[in-house]
């Protein structure tokens, strides 16, 4: 299954680290190939291509400058014509809101992963519920419950982030140093 994943690209946070996590260990799941695209070059885009992973550069986009919107709206349209992706996914709001109306036009489905909660208030969500995503992906239960208040008519779920468990099962040493910290009293 080719997945796009999008992000700003401007920041680095909780979003970027889950994808970089994604890229490392996308061995763990054999059947699914992800791809990047940012609309700004960062930290986050050094970090794919420091890992094999070229992303696909849209246009900085700003929604109150509409013609940068258009540009990286037109970047989208013309990369969903190249590639074959089966789902793309819009990470937070901003990327849902700028993007939703591409992804509904070329036929596929508009998933937006919520990675924090939110009640709904923000300006962001508030658009997010006009654009109407068929799915949302939440990164935790508690995420998932506050994103149901917002968007009523779109179904949700939740998946937890996934973690790099390889620095962590080389040695038997850091499991050792974990049940003993447990047994410690307080």
């Amino acid at each position: 299954m080719r997945v796009l994943h999008i992000t700003s690209g401007n920041l680095y946070g909780g979003v970027e680290a889950f994808l970089a996590t994604l890229l490392r260990e996308a061995s763990a799941a054999p059947g699914m190939d992800p791809e990047f695209a940012v609309c700004f070059d960062g930290r986050f885009s050094s970090e794919l291509e420091s890992l094999g992973c070229v992303p696909h550069r849209l246009a900085p986009a700003r929604l109150s400058r509409p013609l940068s919107v258009l540009s990286a709206r037109r970047a989208l349209t013309d990369l969903l014509r190249r590639g074959s992706y089966d789902v793309v996914v819009c990470h937070q709001a901003w990327t849902c809101v700028l993007f939703a109306s591409v992804i509904r036009s070329s036929g596929r489905p508009v998933v937006l992963w919520v990675h924090m909660a939110g009640n709904g208030r923000h300006w962001l969500e508030r658009l997010c519920q006009w654009t109407r995503p068929d799915l949302a992906l939440c990164n935790s239960r508690f995420t998932a419950e506050c994103t149901s208040s917002w968007l009523v008519h779109t179904p949700i779920e939740y998946a937890y982030c996934p973690v790099a468990i390889s620095r962590f099962s080389q040695s038997g040493d850091h499991r050792d140093s974990l049940r003993r910290s447990l047994q410690t009293p307080l």
